[in-house]
């Protein structure tokens, strides 16, 4: 089924912490799945963000991929199997117009999982990180939040530009419209350690999409 809209909570380029090269990134939004100490619970609300056009978003990510010399576009959220239909029909138009990008997805749900629900976002993936997110597990893969969690290599392609070796954990900073955006995979508590030494500095932060509370008033 092909969908016209998708509910989006943000998108960010150029990124170098969500995958190989430098990447357009896209957090759905809606995820039911909740995992306890995800960093993105701003982007759990079916309700929040913003409903999208596909044709004008695909067109914004196009725009960013020639400005930026992107090679891949990762999506995450949010959870991208919850609107696959519409994440399907996204990638189909990006790769109209930029046949030789390659795509991550981040999915809570396990590989199989994943693609009993959508077969087709499935096969449109060249390499997927699933597994639900455990705080308990830490891991030092810098695409994997913990390590329960595994990376698939679906296409020839995935298998070209996944061949990730385990390292540190990266993390990327940007602001925008007031708001301070991380972007990667943090350690166990790294967060609050940031938001503590933040607060030192005198920097007040309204809001952290890792708290209930305050993810609402982000």
């Amino acid at each position: 089924m092909t969908v016209d809209t998708i509910r989006i909570s943000r998108v960010a380029a150029p990124l170098t912490a969500l995958g190989p090269g430098r990447r357009a990134g896209i957090w759905v939004q809606g995820c039911t799945i909740g995992c306890p100490g995800c960093a993105s619970m701003d982007t759990w609300d079916p309700s929040g963000g913003a409903s999208r056009s596909v044709a004008d978003l695909a067109g914004q990510i196009l725009e960013l991929a020639a400005e930026h010399d992107l090679t891949g576009l990762s999506v995450t959220g949010g959870e991208p199997f919850q609107q696959a239909d519409a994440v399907v029909a996204l990638i189909d138009r990006v790769r109209d117009g930029w046949s030789d990008t390659d795509v991550l997805i981040f999915t809570g749900y396990a590989s199989a999982a994943a693609r009993r629900i959508s077969r087709e976002l499935w096969e449109r993936t060249d390499a997927l990180v699933s597994g639900p997110y455990r705080r308990d597990l830490p891991s030092a893969h810098p695409l994997l939040g913990s390590g329960n969690q595994v990376l698939e290599r679906i296409t020839s392609r995935g298998v070209e530009r996944f061949g990730l070796a385990p390292g540190p954990t990266r993390m990327q900073v940007s602001v925008a419209e007031g708001a301070l955006h991380l972007v990667g995979m943090p350690a166990p508590g790294d967060l609050d350690v940031l938001r503590e030494r933040l607060a030192e500095r005198g920097i007040r932060i309204d809001g952290v999409s890792w708290d209930d509370e305050s993810a609402e008033t982000r």
